[in-house]
């Protein structure tokens, strides 16, 4: 997982460069799912479960670096809309949103069951929850990306026009 977030974030780094943050987080969403669904299938072997977990170290690091990239482009956009930054009604909005899930996820763990303990049917349910969720979640968001409209020409003359009025702000 680690090997795979330190190389993800050198492929992002290169790859935004070329085909932009919208193009690398579909690639990103698709070898996410793509991890966690050989996971589902065969990470009770060892050297797909090494693999797999690779794949993921890639998708998460994606995550972790495009994301708060493409956030950035739609609080610009919403700017060049509406004339106002709000960068901080999209924070709390995202600490709405975050929190409670994570509060959620703590309550959802059984600590009463010893680690190791479960029945295989109890296993399986675990490895589906955690990795079949995901992989549905990254594939739609694949293909909900293709619709992403903040790209081409038109996008990069008005993220220079954003940036030469900043300039002019300071």
């Amino acid at each position: 997982l680690g090997v795979g977030a330190v190389c993800g974030i050198i492929l992002w780094i290169k790859s935004m460069g070329k085909i932009g943050v919208a193009k690398c987080i579909i690639v990103m969403s698709v070898a996410f799912a793509a991890g966690v669904t050989l996971v589902i299938f065969a990470g009770q072997y060892v050297i797909a479960a090494m693999i797999a977990f690779f794949i993921i170290g890639l998708g998460f690091s994606g995550g972790m670096y495009l994301v708060p990239l493409m956030n950035g482009e739609v609080i610009d956009y919403d700017e060049a809309k509406t004339g106002f930054r709000r960068e901080g009604m999209y924070a709390g909005v995202n600490s709405l949103i975050t929190k409670p899930a994570i509060s959620f996820a703590n309550a959802a763990y059984d600590n009463a069951v010893k680690a190791g303990a479960q029945d295989a049917m109890a296993k399986f349910g675990v490895k589906v929850a955690w990795m079949a969720l995901p992989a549905l979640l990254f594939i739609i968001s694949a293909i909900v990306m293709k619709a992403y409209p903040l790209v081409g020409e038109e996008w990069k003359k008005l993220k220079e026009e954003l940036s030469r009025k900043h300039e002019v702000e300071r």
